[in-house]
């Protein structure tokens, strides 16, 4: 994830202010329509739901974190066994081409000499 930083803070700030911009749109309405404090109770419960959101982000962001670097080395490491595996399944290829190119031109050179 230190490779992708930028990547993180800018997706941060774009969540913040889609929220911010949401919340601005929604304030007046959702107020006029359900009074004060029904908007004051769902605005403290999205509160109290961020706040464990973020509580839990602490606890086990690390090993989150964790879990998906050892998910892209993993892929990594497929990755390069099967590029291998291709190179070892060309070479081999290639050298039963050479076996079978040279095998007919022996049977040639047998005959001519008989």
């Amino acid at each position: 994830m230190q490779k992708r930083s930028s990547e993180v803070v800018a997706g941060n700030y774009l969540l913040r202010y889609l929220f911010a911009c949401a919340g601005t749109a929604v304030c007046l309405p959702a107020i006029e329509a359900i009074g004060v404090g029904w908007f004051s109770t769902i605005s403290s419960v999205f509160l109290v739901a961020s706040a464990g959101l973020t509580w839990m982000v602490t606890i086990y962001g690390r090993g989150w974190r964790e879990a998906v670097e050892r998910r892209h080395e993993r892929k990594a490491k497929r990755r390069i066994e099967r590029v291998e595996k291709k190179e070892r399944e060309g070479t081999e290829e290639m050298r039963e081409g050479q076996g079978q190119r040279n095998g007919s031109v022996d049977e040639h050179e047998s005959e001519e000499h008989e």
